[in-house]
């Protein structure tokens, strides 16, 4: 079925004994191996490259026994290796190259006896990479073609590697464009016939025994040399090692750049760190020895035990809390290359922090930088999959446009800043947003209706200059079933109360403070408004009459009923005087619990 429309697999199950070899190359499946397939236990071969493929690979691969042949690779799978696959007795060829795998290497590949090929090349690609020490191999006796390169492997080739392999052979080896430091090991002469792909790596010699070896290199050993294995420090080569009469190793004139075997360029290279490398960098930019707690840091316990560090079960950073901890300087964009980072948490330090980069940071979710003295969001475009971004408490004065590209964004919280001018229209853009919050800035102009916006659910204006009436629309494509809050406090809102909101069952709308003359009848109807407070006060449930005023500016269980005024000409008052502006007002104290309440719902 390779190469067709094919989409589905139902019923596949049903026909286990009646062939041995599936081939499903190039479909456009989607989600991960269909369910179906995994219940073929007796299929000899099983091929899905191309596939469009995603998500983990389930365990139930190690059931098909059977199998000898899997090729799942140019897919974006991810995750790490299941340790199942070390039941797969008969495997010859296992091609999960091309995905997004992460993790380390599972033991269990060092016991399938029956592998000839392994294939985990280029998993950096897609934002993966796998990572940790490699396995020597030395069981794997029928092994002769192993390509690891394109991940973040990290230490010293094992002097053991494939000990257990036939060493008449012709064997390939490729661990190219890893994190490999060290020499290629002397040991590894037991092997007459060896293609060894380093280049690309941190390797800082080879030893000369290798340099000998006729067979080695497709033979190009003994016509160049060192040379054939890796290019010496301070020279380069586009494939990092000779092939050819025409094309040696060039000097490149020395440098930091150039200081390792095997480069592919005489330029600085962009160094893939270990996940250990990038939390020490930013334990070094801020100062980590006076952090307020730095418990496990920068000793040799697992990084995955530092204090504000959680990781998945593939021993991969997912998320970095490390809020109100004394850290001070610049967080380093290096940070961004934790290829599994879903959760910066850094709120109410004193530093600096660029976004430059930050696209590399595929799995961000969650970036949380109130109260860090942030001044500018150029560049947070580039987050395309962050669904929520607090960064109340600072001092920014503008959301930029880029923004509208986070269409993933639920959540965006940014009061107490100094923002100005109207709300930019491209909100409009963000169809996930279900959580706006900018109360306490300078904000002016009309209100929006939020009308484009139909998973929005929490929306607090307070605190800022907006002029006009309540829309009609307000909201108008929201789930009318759903609890709703709305907070307008303290603004200049004019006019009355629209009718129009009853669409909405379960409004909670917070308009206190306001220069409001008039509320709909209709509203006061509302039984399911104000956590049913109208049901049990009526119109005085949202808004206490002018010429009254309670420290809600309303009528509810905590602040009783409204009490006469004279000064107060507006309805909604939280005072008993003639202003109706009051940033420090009992009523700003009582919205911003009613807020935090609503959201621990």
């Amino acid at each position: 079925v390779a190469n067709t429309d094919t989409v589905s697999f139902d019923g596949i199950e049903n026909a286990n004994s009646f062939f041995a070899h599936l081939v499903a190359d190039k479909l456009n499946i989607g989600g991960t191996i269909p369910k179906q397939i995994l219940q073929l236990v007796n299929l000899e071969t099983l091929s899905m490259s191309d596939s469009h493929l995603e998500g983990t690979i389930h365990s139930d691969i190690g059931k098909m026994v059977n199998l000898t042949s899997l090729y799942l690779h140019g897919n974006s799978l991810n995750g790490q290796i299941p340790t199942h696959f070390g039941n797969l007795n008969k495997l010859k060829v296992l091609s999960l190259a091309k995905n997004k795998l992460t993790g380390v290497l599972p033991s269990q590949l060092d016991q399938m006896t029956s592998l000839v090929a392994l294939s985990l090349t280029d998993q950096t690609t897609k934002g993966g990479g796998i990572s940790g020490d490699l396995l020597d191999f030395s069981s794997n006796t029928q092994l002769n073609a192993l390509y690891l390169g394109g991940n973040q492997f990290e230490g010293s080739i094992p002097s053991e590697l494939l000990r257990g392999a036939n060493l008449d052979a012709a064997l390939t080896v490729d661990l190219s464009s890893n994190v490999l430091t060290g020499t290629i090991p002397g040991a590894l002469s037991r092997f007459i016939s060896l293609n060894l792909k380093t280049q690309d790596n941190f390797i800082t010699g080879v030893d000369a025994r290798l340099c000998v070896l006729d067979g080695w290199m497709n033979g190009n050993v003994r016509e160049y040399g060192c040379d054939a294995i890796l290019c010496p420090a301070s020279t380069t080569l586009s494939t990092g090692k000779q092939m050819f009469d025409n094309e040696a190793c060039a000097d490149c004139g020395g440098g930091d750049g150039v200081k390792f075997y095997g480069q592919t360029t005489c330029g600085v290279r962009d160094v893939v760190l270990t996940e250990r490398e990038l939390l020490q960098q930013l334990y070094d930019a801020t100062d980590g020895r006076n952090w307020h707690t730095n418990d496990n840091w920068y000793t040799n316990a697992h990084y995955c035990s530092w204090y504000g560090v959680t990781c998945d079960s593939a021993k991969s950073v997912v998320n970095i809390v490390l809020g109100s901890n004394k850290l001070k300087g610049s967080i380093p964009t290096s940070l961004y290359q934790l290829p599994n980072l879903a959760r910066l948490s850094l709120f109410s330090n004193e530093i600096d922090i660029s976004f430059n980069g930050i696209e590399r940071a595929r799995n961000l979710r969650s970036l949380i930088l109130d109260s860090t003295g942030l001044n500018s969001l150029e560049g947070i475009g580039d987050a395309r999959g962050l669904k929520e971004l607090n960064v109340r408490y600072n001092s920014l004065e503008a959301l930029p446009s880029e923004m509208q590209r986070l269409v993933h964004l639920e959540s965006l919280e940014a009061s107490n800043n100094k923002l100005n001018g109207a709300l930019p229209t491209w909100l409009s853009n963000l169809p996930a947003l279900d959580t706006l919050v900018v109360s306490n800035n300078n904000l002016s102009g009309p209100l929006p209706d939020f009308a484009d916006l139909p998973s929005l659910v929490f929306l607090d204006l307070s605190h800022n200059q907006f002029t006009g009436t309540v829309p009609p629309m307000l909201m108008k494509n929201s789930f009318v079933e759903e609890k709703i809050f709305v907070d307008f406090t303290d603004n200049r809102l004019t006019g009355t109360v629209p009718s129009d909101l009853k669409r909405l069952d379960r409004l909670q709308i917070q308009l206190q403070d306001n220069q409001i003359t008039g509320l709909s009848e209709d509203l006061c109807k509302m039984n399911g408004w104000m956590d049913d407070d109208v049901e049990m006060y009526g119109c005085d449930g949202i808004m206490c009459p002018a010429g009254t005023y309670n420290a809600a500016g309303r009528q509810n269980a905590d602040q009783g009923e409204c009490t006469f005024c004279k000064v107060a000409k507006y309805m909604g008052q939280t005072k008993c005087s003639g202003a109706f502006r009051s940033l420090a007002s009992v009523g700003a104290i009582a919205s911003f619990v009613v807020s935090t309440m609503y959201l621990m719902l």
